[in-house]
């Protein structure tokens, strides 16, 4: 039976923005209790170890939805591994069912394990490769949409549409806390699993994993002592995303990186982010050339800067001082509908900073989109959450970045975190990084359960 309220707002994103993939959906008559969706681009077979645990203590049937993807740019070794990872699923479940449609080009099967079913897409093979530029963005989109379909269709319990990555091992209890009923006066638009990052094995690229980490942890833990409503991690691995959301967003965007930021930007304005206290995801450090940027190739790159010399940096945290008096006057602003009183809180709270501040703020077209939303909303709620939805997680991480550019350069990672009000004594004191970045797991994990602007 089709969910309750999903057909009109499903029967237009299925009309104008699914993936013919999802056509697939039809095809399938089995029901599931949860789906979790997975890239995989130039993966070896080992890469199911990690999900067998979670899927064997499943307290339901789980589909796991592998997209075996590559665009004709890949590399001739990436194009080799991934005909071996569909060799091998073939010899894995040699009765499995072709899953066709007409309209749909791309092969597809479903196999069926004990306690799961596992449906893998050809994306990889000549004529069925993904068009340049979309890579793990359209990978995401392509299982997205069809377990939305099954959602939509009633074959799919759990509203929470879960994506991970091939390099990680889920908890045990994932299935369980995914599918478990959680009461929320605001219903989230997503889950954001808590995760950690494990060696790989390359030492050098351990260490560089683990400053990478803190640098993600810092840049949050600094955004949430602003008071920003973007306060959360991006890591594309966590994300659980409630299908009404994905589907009033348009699904996952097609971008061949830093697609798990731009989607929870935009679910962020829809519902709140839910940062639910579980048993963390483990994501295997390792280097990787996949995607034009990210966790594995900036990995790499701290790696390589480390052997010649060069100290791993981090953004100021006088950064994030300026960003609080942005956020304040932006209140200040949405309160009385006066665009001055956001110059007047940056030039109370950071005067040395003011002139820089404000020019940042006038490049980013702060000051014409106050003036124009004055016109459009009435002072107060209305007005507040408006502004804090046009300042947004982008226009945030671009202030932050025009700041250093302009005016307060990073910092050596050490300096930073001595110098910056909202890292623990615990986290400025030790000589060992992986003792620092666990204590900012510890004060990340002590910031509010839900975020967003719709909060306001």
């Amino acid at each position: 039976m089709p969910n309750a309220g999903a057909p009109s707002a499903a029967s237009k994103y299925f009309a104008r923005y699914a993936e013919p993939e999802t056509l697939l959906a039809g095809e399938l008559t089995e029901r599931y209790s949860a789906a979790l969706v997975v890239p995989a681009c130039g993966e070896a077979p080992s890469l199911l170890d990690g999900f067998q645990s979670a899927l064997s203590a499943a307290s339901g049937r789980v589909l796991l939805i592998l997209v075996v993807n590559a665009t004709d740019a890949a590399s001739a070794a990436m194009h080799a591994e991934n005909q071996r990872l569909l060799a091998h699923l073939a010899g894995l479940f040699p009765s499995a069912r072709p899953i066709t449609s007409r309209s749909v080009g791309a092969r597809a099967f479903l196999g069926r394990a004990e306690q799961h079913d596992l449906l893998w897409l050809d994306r990889a093979s000549p004529g069925s490769r993904l068009p340049a530029r979309e890579g793990v963005g359209m990978a995401r989109k392509l299982g997205g949409d069809l377990a939305a379909a099954l959602w939509v269709n009633g074959q799919l319990s759990c509203p929470l549409i879960a994506s991970s990555d091939a390099d990680v091992t889920l908890p045990a209890t994932y299935f369980q806390h995914l599918t478990e009923p959680v009461s929320e006066r605001v219903p989230s638009a997503a889950w954001l699993w808590p995760y950690r990052h494990r060696p790989g094995g390359d030492s050098a690229i351990d260490a560089a994993t683990v400053l990478y980490e803190i640098s993600l942890r810092y840049y949050v833990l600094g955004l949430a002592a602003a008071g920003s409503c973007y306060a959360y991690q991006s890591v594309g691995s966590t994300l659980c995303v409630a299908a009404p959301a994905y589907l009033s967003v348009r699904g996952v965007p097609k971008r061949e990186a830093a697609e798990d930021f731009h989607l929870l930007d935009k679910l962020a304005k829809v519902g709140p982010l839910r940062r639910p206290v579980l048993s963390p995801i483990e994501i295997r450090a390792r280097a990787s050339q996949r995607v034009p940027f990210g966790t594995g190739r900036r990995s790499g790159e701290i790696a390589e800067e480390l052997a010649q010399g060069q100290e791993f940096l981090l953004y100021a945290p006088r950064i994030f001082q300026a960003l609080a008096a942005v956020l304040e006057g932006l209140d200040a602003f949405a309160r009385s509908a006066e665009v001055a009183l956001l110059s007047r809180a940056i030039e109370l709270n950071v005067p040395e900073l003011a002139s820089d501040v404000q020019q940042v703020l006038s490049e980013l077209g702060a000051f014409t989109a106050l003036t124009h939303a004055a016109d459009q909303a009435p002072a107060g709620a209305v007005l507040r959450r408006r502004v804090h939805t046009w300042f947004d997680s982008l226009r945030t991480l671009r202030f932050v970045h025009r700041m250093r550019d302009r005016r307060l350069p990073s910092l050596p990672w050490r300096t930073a975190l001595n110098s910056a009000p909202f890292v623990s004594e615990s986290g400025r004191t030790s000589e060992d990084p992986a003792v620092v970045c666990r204590a900012l797991i510890s004060a990340e994990a002590g910031l509010p359960v839900q975020v967003g602007p719709s909060l306001l």
